[in-house]
């Protein structure tokens, strides 16, 4: 799956569509409260990693030391949700097969705290503001291709 496409689906107004769906007692869209969940929180972290504008607002805004609080607790809160997920059988995702993508946001959101911590609400702060978009393996991908084509 393309990783626009499980952001569209996996998005704050697909679970909110979810619930409206379950509000308005369409059948089918009985007990949606986990999914609408899921995708909430999968959407907070999507926002988290991929901040790209220096005057966005809201769950967009890049890490400051005016949104530190905020921060910590959006990470504190997808990674206790991403740490309790369990499959069918009661166990959870992150011992199961299929445990990548769970490690993979958690390593994102363990990271984006560190360097945060360390360019942004350190005494002695190296940035404003740090935009996550960049850190990601496609630019990373992009920046070591640029520099082999240098060499």
């Amino acid at each position: 799956m393309k990783v626009s496409l499980a952001a569209q689906t996996l998005s704050r107004s697909v679970s909110c569509a979810l619930l409206f769906c379950k509000e308005k007692q369409i059948p089918g869209f009985e007990g949606v409260e986990a999914t609408a969940e899921f995708a909430a929180v999968v959407d907070d972290t999507f926002d988290l990693t991929n901040s790209c504008h220096p005057l966005a607002l809201g769950s967009k805004a890049p890490i400051r030391v005016n949104n530190k609080e905020t921060i910590l607790t959006r990470i504190d809160k997808a990674s206790r949700y991403l740490r309790g997920l369990k499959d069918t059988t009661g166990r959870p995702l992150i011992q199961g097969q299929r445990k990548t993508a769970i490690l993979g946001f958690l390593l994102d959101l363990q990271s984006i705290k560190g360097l945060a911590e360390d360019l942004v609400w350190s005494s002695s702060p190296l940035l404003k503001c740090l935009l996550t978009r960049k850190l990601s393996q496609d630019h990373l991908e992009l920046f070591f291709a640029t520099i082999r084509n240098r060499t």
